[in-house]
């Protein structure tokens, strides 16, 4: 048998192909710069040395992850810590304070609460810390923290706290408190102008909560 006649002629020569575009990386951030924070619990004594921004300037996910640890609720002695995601605008908020004042060291006093005998407020929605700068006087770090919008400051001025209270809210409120730790009758509302508040917290932009 004849072998068939091969008609098909010969194959088109492909076209090189294309030179391959460049890989475009993300530009570079300033936040992925900034100097990682040394973080302890003071009640656990479990640390963490954290940047809060990727290298493009995003939140980082890991680090906020492990936060979410150190502010676990771990009141109950023998059972596991009852871990809830933070806020993350509150973690911004915290690293933006510690920034501002060059710390390098944030001591975690209190953060999630699950709510129980009481509500716990902010605490016990994720939406609030106690926290201490190592080196930087309280009363400045409420200052400066009452300048920003849509939070929640109080300053706890007796000798065994001497801490800041932040919380992210709608509407701000400042407040100063000089009762005992586990006490709940000295808080006062420090004078305001509501006006003035208002419009700091209609001004308010995602912007506000990064380092400056």
């Amino acid at each position: 048998m004849e072998a068939p006649d091969d008609t098909r002629g010969p194959l088109p020569e492909l076209d090189p192909p294309p030179h391959p575009l460049p890989l475009r990386l993300p530009a570079p951030s300033p936040l992925g710069a900034l100097p990682p924070l040394r973080l302890w619990n003071i009640n656990t004594m479990e640390e963490a040395t954290l940047r809060l921004y990727r290298g493009d300037g995003a939140l980082d996910e890991e680090a906020a992850a492990a936060l979410d640890g150190l502010l676990a609720d771990a009141r109950r002695p023998g059972k596991p810590r009852e871990v809830k995601a933070v806020d993350r605008r509150l973690l911004r908020l915290l690293f933006r304070a510690a920034y501002h004042f060059k710390a390098t060291e944030v001591e975690l006093v209190s953060g999630y609460r699950r709510p129980g005998r009481w509500a716990e407020g902010h605490h016990g929605k994720g939406r609030a810390l106690d926290f201490r700068l190592t080196g930087v006087d309280p009363r400045e770090v409420a200052a400066y923290l009452r300048q920003q919008p849509r939070v929640g400051v109080g300053l706890y001025t007796h000798p065994r706290t001497r801490w800041v209270h932040l919380d992210v809210r709608e509407r701000s409120y400042h407040w100063v408190d000089a009762t005992p730790p586990g006490k709940r009758w000295g808080a006062a509302r420090l004078p305001s102008d509501p006006r003035a508040l208002d419009q700091l917290d209609a001004s308010y932009t995602d912007g506000d909560d990064l380092p400056e």
